[in-house]
Order: structure tokens, then C-alpha cells, then sequence
């Protein structure tokens, strides 16, 4: 028996980023951690032809995208939001996609 994947065509995506405040704080690596922007997005898809929608999110903590100790957090984050943008638009551009060849 083999399993069939889905194709999938992405149609729409956007993205919105939400100040979030920790429970408490907390120190990893470099970085100390009380509040965070969290990203929330959104998806409009076709999944087989049949219209989809879904809906992801995640903290983006402080130097988890660059490492650099000589930047802010507020430089790091206009670049992280940057990279993702583009991610977003590529995706978009790449045609639909069918996984059934990977397994």
C-alpha cells in the first residue's frame, strides 16, 4: 500500500507580530527574556483543489536569528521580520506542489 500526499497551492499569506509579556523572567545565552514579539500567521491555501485556510504562531526571542552580542534587539528584529517577508513571497511565487515523491 502506498500512501498518497496532497497538492498543495499556496494562495495568500500574511503575518502579524503581537507584543507578548513572559510569566517570568528568564536568562538563555546571551539574551534575557521578559517580554517577546510573538508571530501569528496566516495561510490561504488549496490543498487537493479544496480551499484551506490555517493559522501558525511563534515567539521570536531576542538573538535567536542573529547571535550577534554587538546588535539590539531592536535591530534584530526588523531583519527577522525582513527573512521571513521574503520567505513568505517566495513561497507564494513557487508553483503548487505535490509531495507523493517523497518518502
Amino acid at each position: 500500500m502506498t500512501d498518497s500526499f496532497p497538492s498543495l497551492d499556496l494562495k495568500q499569506v500574511d503575518f502579524r507580530v503581537l507584543p507578548m509579556r513572559t510569566r517570568f523572567p528568564f536568562k538563555y545565552g546571551i539574551a534575557s527574556l521578559t517580554a517577546l514579539p510573538h508571530l501569528v500567521l496566516k495561510v490561504e491555501t488549496e490543498v487537493d483543489g479544496a480551499p484551506a485556510e490555517g493559522i501558525a504562531s511563534e515567539g521570536l526571542p531576542p538573538k535567536w536569528f542573529t547571535k550577534n552580542p554587538d546588535t539590539t534587539f531592536e535591530e534584530d528584529l526588523p531583519a527577522m521580520l525582513e527573512v521571513i517577508g521574503q520567505a513568505a513571497e517566495l513561497a507564494l511565487m513557487a508553483p503548487p506542489s505535490s509531495f507523493s515523491n517523497f518518502g
